[in-house]
């Protein structure tokens, strides 16, 4: 059942974070679930979109990643694997500092014979300080990596109709795109949400490769009743992505 509520009974501002972990493989070539945690926790985030997690995958030991990480941070956890990987899942988890309501996972579709991508919809109780709860929305997706766009842009026309179904909820999308900002995903994605970079982002952004960032691939989307703040790039070694994080006004 779709939760619902009226509109939040007062505004409140949250910080949300999206992080492309590789696996926890750093530029070192060291698979260290420690250090991403403390990068995470360092932005002292209330809502997280990570992707490429591994849960029981033989290249990382099997070890839980999704769990460890939650464990680490101090925070709730949903993981959903896209795929079988090596005796284990591999997909898209996301962190909330607070309760998660609902949640769900939708395999998008697949265009050839690329890896199967999803995104996970979760609806989160976040408090306002008067004793009531503000329903919000958060979107985690990790979309296709190839050249051609096409997976893309019907992933966008996927992740459109998850956020239509929760319309009545303020709506946060975030993750790796794999699309650079002149980019058809872009212009679509940009006639429902807002680019929380592009409204108050500083510079170019560019997130990926973390070793030598050449593109902005990485985006925190928001819907109506959101204002973003602030948005920063956060550079690390943790991973080949930096992460990213904004400060977000919900009314």
């Amino acid at each position: 059942m779709i939760a619902t509520n009226d509109k939040c009974k007062a505004s409140v501002t949250i910080t949300v974070m999206s992080f492309n972990i590789r696996h926890c493989e750093g530029i070192d070539g060291a698979i260290d679930v420690e250090r991403i945690a403390k990068v995470i926790a360092a932005a002292n985030p209330d809502l997280v979109a990570l992707q490429e997690v591994d849960r029981g995958v033989a290249r990382s030991a099997r070890r839980d990643m999704p769990t460890e990480i939650a464990a680490l941070t101090g925070m709730n956890v949903v993981f959903y694997g896209n795929l079988v990987l090596e005796g284990g899942e591999y997909g898209n988890a996301m962190l909330s500092r607070f309760a998660i309501k609902e949640h769900s996972n939708t395999l998008l579709t697949m265009r050839g014979e690329g890896e199967q991508r999803g995104a996970i919809r979760t609806v989160i109780s976040v408090p306002t300080g008067n004793g009531a709860g503000c329903d919000v929305a958060f979107i985690a997706t990790h979309l296709d990596h190839r050249d051609d766009d096409a997976e893309r842009v019907v992933s966008v026309d996927e992740l459109r109709a998850l956020a239509m179904a929760t319309e009545q909820l303020p709506t946060i999308i975030a993750g790796d795109f794999n699309a650079l900002p002149n980019s058809t995903v872009h212009k679509k994605m940009s006639s429902l949400f807002r680019d929380a970079w592009k409204s108050v982002g500083s510079g170019d952004g560019l997130t990926s490769p973390a070793n030598a960032p050449a593109g902005r691939i990485d985006y925190i989307w928001v819907s109506q009743k959101i204002t973003p703040v602030s948005m920063e790039v956060l550079p690390t070694f943790a991973s080949d992505h930096y992460a990213i994080s904004s400060r977000l006004v919900i009314y």
